[in-house]
């Protein structure tokens, strides 16, 4: 779009303006993004200089790389959502622990990959919607990452609101919990 404006003098001057896109984001370069920025993160962490070693230790679930592949990726993803939704209030990561039993019995089920609690104002459908889509976008991206077929399952997200932090319900008392107190990855 071009515009012409006048200046004194009766002179005049060409202005070129851009509308902005109004296109959502793309979930699947995003997530191959995210993918990326996590591989290139484990191999400097863990002094490895090419992806192939990365992914066979990711594949063989060596548990140093994976957790410096899993952190790397929950902060793309907090960050991602955060900036997405202006509800959000807070993003943090939290561990699985396995039972003393379930290790001593190898009955560890396979865990997700990476566990979230999205602290939001309110609890909508919209971000229900952007979660999942992140979710299956990483789980595709990751599952051809890996070499595989099966689509595995890669995020487990627990939504909770003011009211949730506010009387400590469910994962909403987590953030105030002294035993086990998430890591916080982003925060508005």
């Amino acid at each position: 779009m071009t515009e012409v404006v006048s200046l004194s003098n009766n002179k005049s001057a060409a202005v070129h303006l851009s509308v902005p896109s109004l296109q959502l984001p793309d979930m699947t370069s995003a997530a191959e993004t995210m993918l990326s920025k996590a591989l290139d993160y484990c191999a400097q962490k863990v002094n490895v200089g090419d992806y192939e070693t990365i992914v066979k230790r990711l594949e063989s679930g060596d548990s140093l790389t994976s957790g410096f592949f899993q952190y790397s990726l929950a902060n793309q993803l907090a960050e991602y959502l955060g900036v997405l939704d202006e509800d959000i209030r807070a993003v943090y990561l939290y561990d699985y622990d396995a039972t003393p039993e379930d290790m001593a019995f190898a009955q560890l089920r396979q865990a997700s990959l990476i566990r979230l609690i999205v602290w939001t104002r309110r609890k909508t459908n919209a971000l229900q919607a952007l979660i999942a889509a992140a979710s299956r976008a990483l789980s595709d991206k990751y599952a051809g990452l890996v070499g595989t077929d099966e689509r595995k399952h890669v995020l487990d997200v627990q939504v909770i609101d003011d009211s949730d932090v506010n009387q400590r319900i469910g994962y909403g008392g987590l953030l105030s919990s002294v035993q086990y107190q998430p890591i916080r990855l982003w925060q508005r």
